[in-house]
Formats: structure tokens, C-alpha cells, sequence
């Protein structure tokens, strides 16, 4: 039975190998909440950073030992696809260069959303319990991978534009 003092000192046994099988699954279980999905290493590097303290070392031999939480990339969706349709503009045309336009407004309100939401550090003494700080520590690195994905977007469309603005002064 798996009675560590803490989630942090239940993963470092599985790291020096004194916690195997059954009781590093249940390390794990207690570890990763089932609320969140996990599928983006990103996320759970963060998660076990900044949670449990675990430095890029430890992370990498929790992954070695095969005990990391990971969705098979076979059925991993993304947020936003990395390459949707684009709209075919006319160089220089007012309304690529208003779509540009707006796509740098909407890049600087994301930027002002994410510094919003990041402005208060949380700690384990603003929750109830420990796992409710954990599993609202992960919903926020959750967040966090959204934001990402939308910047993506934005830039990936923002490019597209400027192509179109920069071919109509080429000419």
C-alpha cells in the first residue's frame, strides 16, 4: 500500500525504482488527476515542475520508465489544426490588410487575457485540499496549452496576410 508523505515523495520512489508495478500505478493514480486529460507532454512537464518539484531529469526518467501519462498520437486531437484553410485575398486589398489588422488586436488581447489570469500565483493554502490545488494546477497548464494554440492560430493567419500585403508592394 502506497502511504508516502506527499504525491512528490511517491513519484521520487518511482524514479530511484523503490516503488514498481502495482504500487507506482497507484503513485500515478493519485498523482494525475483523471479530471484532466493529459495528452500534451508540455502539460505534464509543467505539472510535475511546478507541482511536485520534480526537475527535467527526474520528469525524463518518470518517461523512461514508462509511468508519464500519454495519449497515443494516433488519436491526439488538436485544439486548432495546424493548418486550416486559409482565405485567398487579393494583394493589398483593404480587406487583408483590416484582417490583419484585427488579427494583431486579437494577439494583443490574448496576451493581456493570459497576463490576467496569470497575475495571481496559487498555492496549495488557497484550496481545501491538496488535490483540489492540483487538479486546479492542471486545468490552469490546460489553459495555458489553449493559449498556445491560439496564438498559433493568429500567427499562422497573421503570416498568411502579410504575404498578401507584401506581394501588393513587391508589385
Amino acid at each position: 500500500m502506497y502511504t508516502p508523505t506527499t504525491d512528490a515523495d511517491g513519484l521520487r520512489k518511482i524514479i530511484s525504482g523503490e516503488a514498481q508495478g502495482a504500487e507506482a500505478k497507484e503513485i500515478m493514480e493519485e498523482a494525475f488527476t483523471p479530471l484532466v486529460k493529459w495528452d500534451d507532454p508540455s502539460v505534464v512537464q509543467d505539472y510535475l515542475t511546478y507541482a511536485y518539484g520534480l526537475d527535467h531529469e527526474e520528469i525524463e526518467t518518470l518517461y523512461d520508465k514508462g509511468h508519464c501519462p500519454v495519449v497515443d498520437t494516433v488519436e491526439k486531437k488538436e485544439a486548432i489544426p495546424s493548418d486550416p484553410p486559409k482565405p485567398q485575398w487579393k494583394p493589398g486589398s483593404k480587406r487583408v490588410k483590416d484582417h490583419a489588422k484585427e488579427l494583431w488586436k486579437a494577439r494583443q488581447h490574448l496576451q493581456e487575457a493570459k497576463k490576467c489570469i496569470s497575475a495571481t500565483a496559487l498555492f496549495p493554502v488557497d484550496y481545501k485540499t491538496e488535490e483540489d490545488f492540483h487538479t486546479a494546477l492542471s486545468e490552469r497548464l490546460n489553459v495555458n496549452r489553449d493559449f498556445v494554440s491560439l496564438n498559433f492560430f493568429i500567427d499562422s493567419h497573421l503570416d498568411w496576410a502579410n504575404r498578401f500585403i507584401a506581394e501588393d508592394d513587391r508589385q
